[in-house]
Order: C-alpha cells, then structure tokens, then sequence
C-alpha cells in the first residue's frame, strides 16, 4: 500500500473554498461602524477567518438596528470567539469545531463517501481531533483503494488481495497469471492439431509442480507423450491438475504465512520469558549491590515495554532515553565502555567511588573537630579517631 502522508487539513480546506476565485464575503467593520467588502481572494484571510464569515452568513439573523448578534459580540468583546480544544487534544465543543466543519464540508462536496457525522463526533470526544481526522482520512483512503479494484479484472484484484496477506510478490504473480491462463483455455484448443505447443506447456507444468525433476528430463517427458500420440490426454489431465493446484495455492499460502507468524510470535513470547528468568535470577550488576526485586522488575519494563515512538517505530525507555541527547547518551556508554564495566571490570568505578567516599567522610569528621575548637570542646572524640583509622586502613584496600 502506498506510504500514508501527513496532510495539513487546514491548508487543504481553505484551498477547497477556492481562495483566490471564490465570491466576495461581507462584513463590518467594527471600528468604523461602515460596511467594507471582504473577499477570499484576500490572501491574508486565514482559515479562521473563513469559518468565521461563513458562521455569520449562516446566523444572519439581524436585529431591529440592523446589526447583526455577532457584531453585537464583536464590538463588546473584540474578536469573534473560535472553538479552541483542550489540552488533551480533545474537543470541547464538536458541533464547533473546526474539524467537523471541515469534514462536513469535505462530505458536502462528495470528497468523504464514508463521513459519517455522529461516529466522527463520538470520535472526537474519544480520542480527540487529530486521531479523529486521521482515522476518517485513513478510512476514506481504504474506501477509494476498494472503489479502484472494483474496477480492475479479476486477476489484478487477486494479485493485490495476496500482496494484502503477505504472499510473496513473485508467488502471487505467477498464481493470478496462471490461473487467468489456464481459464482462458477451452477444450477444442488441447484438441487443436495446430497448437501443439499449449499441449506441451500444459504437460510441461504439472511435471514442474508434481516431480522434482530436471528440466531435461521433463523435455524428454514431454516429447515422448508427443511422439507416442499421448499428449492430448496428458495435456486434458493437465489442465484439471493444474486448476486444482492454482484455485487451492493461495490459500495454502496464507495458512503458511499464518503458521509461521503464529511461530514467531511464540518465539517472541518464550525469548520474553527467558529474558525475564534470566534478570530475575540476576544477583547483582554493580559488584557489591544485590539487585531488588523492584530494581529487576524496573529493568524488565525499561527493556521490554514500548514507551514512545520513535520515526514510526516503538522504543523501550532506554532508546527513548538516548533520544532526547544521544550525544550525551553515548559518551557515557563509551566511557563505561572505557574503563571496562560491559566485561565485568567494575574495579576502576568502584575505586573512584571509595576514594571520593573517604575523602568526603574525612573533610567531615575534620570539620567537626574544629567545630568543637572553635567552640572550647575538646577536639576529635575518640569514635572520630576510631572511623580516621578505619579510613586509613581502607585506603590500603583501595
């Protein structure tokens, strides 16, 4: 199917009410109380505006002044006010809406064969209006594909029906010309002395789909049923034959591809189980900090579970992660990389990680010692000098 493109819907609508060409709209002027003459053909005249002036022909209804209600709106609070959505992208008003104004308008002029306005409506509400849009766009695409085929012959719209399920494009050729061909053929042709030839074509094609025969040898096959007066006989099982195969290959095809999507997925399933045994089972990652089961379960959703899109395609947390700054992202992975954590050397992080530990707990028991100079209380206690030892003692480690 052709690839789906992204439409600006208000861009085409506004060319659908024929800016440039379309009649003159009439409208006040708030400021100067006079009647001024506004066309589309104005180039600065936006979508907007367009659905404004077109709301105020619809309610013409004026007043015993003159005025009509919306200016009366206008003049007290500025601009006409334009149905705005939520932030959830959902409409707060449908009957409003720009975008079922558009899609009624689309539908008026014989542009959406299946807009249907309450299902829209309900759609809107449900999953907001850029979804509603490009589900009704999506379905008028497949009405019009549909529409298409209806007037194409019977083998093209076979040929693209198996294209649909997933059969290969060279076996989906050879079934919908086959079966054109063999249904083209009528009984007095085999009998024809003069078309010798579509005997042996026949022949010669059930050998290649019943036998594992060589080409050569189907030759041979093929020229002796000629030569003993059998090829009309062969040629007439032939043909039975080989509708039978083509009217049933299809289908068998679509089984296959059935079968071993339905294999994949149960592959899929049972590499997800194992990946998950697998984290489970896991001990610890960083030598020294035993993973939780909270932790493991956390590592199990951000490898496994969709959370964005990127170009088309779903993400796990961590490819989403890279995304928002992939230089960043892979700095750091080259420099774990570097110092080796990927084949189990921890020893580098874990040393930098201590020293900077002690040099910390050391700047804070010197710090509290003096504290207490400074305030007439003896030094360092004799538990800060029994965690300096220790600190002392673990720089040897190190």
């Amino acid at each position: 199917m052709a690839e789906e493109k992204e439409i600006n819907f208000e861009d085409l609508f506004a060319e659908e009410l024929g800016v440039g060409s379309s009649p003159s709209v009439e409208g006040q002027d708030s400021d100067e109380g006079q009647s001024e003459e506004k066309t589309v053909e104005d180039p600065d005249l936006d979508l907007e505006e367009i659905l404004k002036h077109s709301s105020e022909t619809d309610n013409s209804g004026e007043d015993e002044s003159g005025e009509s209600e919306s200016e009366d709106v206008t003049e007290k609070g500025g601009e006409t006010p334009v149905p705005d959505s939520s932030t959830d992208g959902k409409s707060s008003d449908t009957e409003e809406s720009t975008t079922l104004l558009f899609a009624r308008f689309l539908s008026e002029q014989g542009n959406l064969t299946s807009f249907n306005e309450e299902d829209f409506k309900k759609l809107v509400k449900e999953e907001g209006e850029e979804s509603a849009l490009s589900a009704l766009w999506n379905k008028e695409a497949d009405a019009i594909r549909n529409s298409l085929l209806d007037t194409y012959d019977q083998d093209v719209r076979e040929y693209l029906d198996m294209l649909d399920t997933g059969i290969a494009p060279d076996t989906a050729k050879d079934i919908a010309s086959s079966k054109k061909w063999l249904s083209s053929i009528k009984p007095e042709d085999i009998e024809d002395d003069s078309k010798e030839d579509l005997r042996k074509d026949l022949i010669r094609r059930r050998y290649k789909i019943t036998t594992n025969f060589s080409d050569t040898k189907i030759d041979k096959l093929v020229e002796r049923a000629v030569s003993l007066g059998e090829d009309i006989e062969e040629a007439n099982e032939a043909l039975e034959d080989l509708d039978k195969y083509y009217s049933t290959k299809a289908e068998e095809e679509k089984k296959l591809i059935s079968q071993k999507e339905e294999e994949n997925k149960k592959a899929a399933q049972q590499q997800l189980e194992d990946f998950k045994k697998k984290v489970t089972d896991m001990k610890e990652i960083v030598p020294g900090m035993d993973l939780t089961p909270k932790q493991k379960q956390n590592i199990i959703e951000k490898l496994t579970k969709p959370v964005k899109e990127i170009g088309g395609q779903p993400v796990n947390a961590i490819w989403a992660k890279r995304a928002e700054d992939p230089f960043k992202f892979d700095t750091i992975v080259a420099a774990l990389e570097d110092i080796g954590v990927f084949d189990g050397k921890w020893d580098k992080l874990q040393k930098r990680v201590k020293s900077d530990t002690i040099n910390q707990l050391k700047k804070s028991i010197d710090s509290r010692s003096s504290d207490r100079t400074r305030t007439g209380a003896y030094g360092r206690t004799a538990s800060d000098d029994a965690a300096m030892r220790n600190i002392e003692s673990m720089k040897g480690l190190i």
